[in-house]
């Protein structure tokens, strides 16, 4: 799918090479929260990227900016929900910082 000398660019690189966008997908399990990265292009069907990786507050800023909002959205959600309210307040003043 990717010429050969693609496959070892950084993913933002892709990511603007391709203009690609994204989708975010969330599960909540026993280890945390799945976050699920699925960046497609409309130009052309064959491009695909997907990552998934479980979030972790103290890596925050290493979300591609386009999704930051989104996953800090949803996550403080279940944090409220599942009473973590120490790393609830934290996503929170990190939220207003953007």
């Amino acid at each position: 799918m990717f010429e050969d000398d693609m496959q070892n660019l950084p993913m933002q690189d892709l990511i603007e090479k391709y203009k690609l966008y994204p989708e975010v997908a969330f599960e909540e399990d026993d280890h945390g929260i799945l976050i699920n990265e699925t960046w497609t292009s409309d130009t052309d069907q064959d491009i695909m990227l997907e990552r998934f990786y479980y979030f972790d507050i103290y890596f925050a800023e290493f979300l591609p900016t386009e999704i930051k909002k989104e996953c800090f959205s949803v996550v403080l959600d279940i944090y409220v929900a599942r009473e973590m309210y120490e790393e609830a307040a934290i996503l929170r003043d990190e939220i207003q910082l953007l």
